[in-house]
């Protein structure tokens, strides 16, 4: 059986990296039986406002675009 918690933290992990943002998310709040836990809520709120850094090498528009998909993606989860 898999521990809650453990899921909780390799999602919350997922939501960091910004990969499979959606299913993270939809994951967390099927986890919390519809809707995001307290310590859930804090740890997104915390990842919204982390500081995100540049690209290494010039300008790149993917990573620009994929920050603010996960941007909107958190705001939207955290109902701002």
């Amino acid at each position: 059986m898999v521990d809650r918690e453990e899921l909780t933290e390799a999602l919350l992990a997922t939501v960091d990296s910004a990969r499979d943002l959606g299913t993270a998310l939809d994951l967390l709040r099927d986890l919390g039986g519809g809707s995001l836990s307290a310590a859930v809520v804090d740890r997104l709120r915390e990842s919204l406002t982390a500081e995100r850094r540049p690209p290494l090498r010039g300008f790149d528009l993917h990573r620009v675009s994929t920050d603010r998909q996960r941007t909107a993606a958190l705001r939207a989860a955290l109902g701002e």
